[in-house]
């Protein structure tokens, strides 16, 4: 499991690779650099706003859903623990 702190920074350097290469994606059509910057920072910011409404509307959503581990009575504290054991190879291929 993540600390916060690390979840934080590896949310702000995502965003800050995404704010890059927006701009440089902008700049060629915009001409200028301010304005390249501008564009990616709004669409960051929007991105931002919108992951957040689109989260709260799936939270809302029961489709899909499973009962947590923890209130499913066939489950054992062996499985309960080795479901909290870090998979690595998952880490590796998820953002």
């Amino acid at each position: 499991m993540e600390t916060m702190g690390r979840t934080v920074v590896k949310a702000a350097t995502w965003q800050g690779l995404g704010i890059l290469t927006m701009t440089a994606l902008s700049y060629p059509q915009t001409g200028s650099l301010t304005g390249a910057l501008s564009i990616a920072v709004s669409a960051s910011a929007s991105g931002f706003v919108f992951y957040l409404v689109h989260e709260k509307i799936w939270n809302a959503v029961r489709w899909g859903r499973q009962p947590a581990l923890a209130s499913r009575p066939e489950t054992s504290t062996v499985a309960a623990s080795a479901a909290r054991q870090p998979v690595l190879e998952e880490d590796c291929f998820t953002g």
